[in-house]
């Protein structure tokens, strides 16, 4: 037997644990705990993403918006990770076309980190060139060049969107 004052914390947020666990703060006998509603708020421990619109270098017209597409498709793909929270390329817009630094859009975003990037077609080929950087510090968490066949670029378990989700999954865990 154990004597002491137990307080609910509710589901809490753990080190090396994918999942929130109901915790319990232990105080001696009679002691006054503060009560769950009195403690700060505490955002979920959880990287919040922020995806801006990739920059297209492509010559052809036709092709400007694969960018577009890839970003959408990193955002879906991205979002299906119940770790993270994520901000898509439309919510960025408006703040991509102002000259701010990164710790002033990760706060009007309220996120921790930003993937950018470039997109460049030249024939049937092309490269993707993406950066997920830590709004903070401004510290390159993972970058890569991925590149493809345009047919196999956007579709698929190869996709570009999918090799970089996959990484950039291993880079945050």
């Amino acid at each position: 037997d154990v004597d002491a004052t137990l307080s609910d914390m509710g589901d809490c947020y753990v080190k090396h644990v994918d999942r929130p666990l109901r915790a319990f703060r232990a105080a001696r006998p009679g002691k006054m705990l503060v009560p769950p509603a009195a403690l700060p708020k505490q955002r979920p421990m959880v990287p919040r993403i922020a995806v801006f619109a990739l920059q297209d270098r492509s010559d052809e017209a036709r092709l400007l918006r694969v960018g577009d597409s890839l970003c959408d498709d990193l955002t879906a793909r991205m979002s299906r990770c119940a770790y993270w929270q994520i901000t898509s390329r439309l919510s960025t817009l408006s703040l991509a076309q102002r000259e701010l630094d990164l710790r002033t859009l990760g706060a009007l975003l309220q996120v921790d980190f930003v993937v950018t990037g470039s997109v460049h077609i030249h024939g049937r080929k092309g490269e993707v060139n993406l950066q997920l950087t830590e709004v903070r510090t401004g510290a390159v968490v993972w970058a890569d060049v991925l590149a493809g066949d345009v047919e196999t670029f956007i579709v698929g378990d190869a996709s570009v969107a999918s090799r970089a989700n996959a990484q950039m999954m291993r880079a945050l865990l």
